[in-house]
């Protein structure tokens, strides 16, 4: 079952991964595989520099309750690669799709929202249901293993109705295309400022303009503020992170009695 199939299960609150890489080795078309999946109630896992890899659904985050940071770090896979109902922000991060059954190039999904909808929620959804926070990946780069890989979706008709997913300052691969009409007249997906890998050009995929619970993200818009703002995002959580170094400071040669001074990043 999907809570027995990973590589790591995530059981409890406070987890982290920091520098490590976590594969599950199932191959291409062999099975759904996740490498990583956070279980319910498990929240304020980080995952920071990190290696995700698997071919089919990488990560799950089951349910709302399952929470998520991620930082810094690659995410891996091919079909429905980050799935389920989690509250997950990614930020700096590289999504790549990797090729699929018996070598195939073309297809592939990134993600499958299972967000949680009912009662109480975040935002209006359809069927007169309130949407919780999904997932929200900012800053991020979605890639591809090699460019010969074409047509990966943002988001597959495996999510649910209600799935909530936005991608804020991205940078995409010209690989990655508008999901089917299935899929944009029943999830709730959201861009704003993306643009290409080379940051050259603005890509746009008219999310948000299928359906009247969905309408277009603007500057200010509430949605937006949230969605960029991991704490927001992640319901008063603010994730901690131990430094990381990531420019060294450069050699300098000064005179006798003269100050040196040193910077880091």
């Amino acid at each position: 079952t999907t809570h027995a199939r990973m590589a790591f299960k995530v059981n409890s609150k406070n987890i982290a991964i920091e520098n490590m890489t976590v594969t599950n080795r199932t191959p291409v078309g062999g099975s759904q595989a996740e490498a990583v999946m956070i279980e319910s109630g498990a929240s304020r896992f980080i995952l920071n520099n990190a290696t995700v890899a698997s071919y089919q659904d990488t990560l799950l985050a089951n349910v709302n309750s399952s929470q998520g940071y991620f930082y810094n770090s690659l995410i891996q896979g091919q079909f429905d690669y980050i799935w389920g109902g989690g509250n997950l922000f990614f930020t700096n991060c590289e999504l790549r799709t990797l090729l699929g059954n018996n070598g195939a190039t073309t297809g592939g999904n990134l993600t499958a929202a299972r967000t949680d909808n009912g009662a109480t929620g975040n935002w209006p959804g359809y069927n007169g249901l309130l949407v919780s926070n999904g997932f929200s990946f900012v800053s991020c780069q979605l890639t591809r293993l090699t460019n010969t890989i074409t047509s990966t979706t943002l988001a597959d008709a495996n999510g649910s109705t209600n799935g909530n997913v936005a991608w804020i300052n991205c940078s995409i691969d010209a690989n990655y295309i508008l999901p089917a009409a299935e899929v944009l007249n029943s999830q709730l997906l959201w861009e704003y400022g993306n643009s290409n890998l080379t940051d050259t050009a603005t890509v746009t995929f008219g999310l948000g303009n299928f359906g009247d619970s969905a309408p277009p993200l603007t500057s200010g818009d509430p949605r937006l503020l949230a969605a960029q703002n991991p704490a927001v995002w992640l319901n008063g959580w603010v994730p901690q992170l131990a430094p990381n170094i990531v420019t060294q400071p450069a050699n300098q040669s000064v005179a006798g009695g003269q100050a040196a001074n040193f910077n880091v990043v």
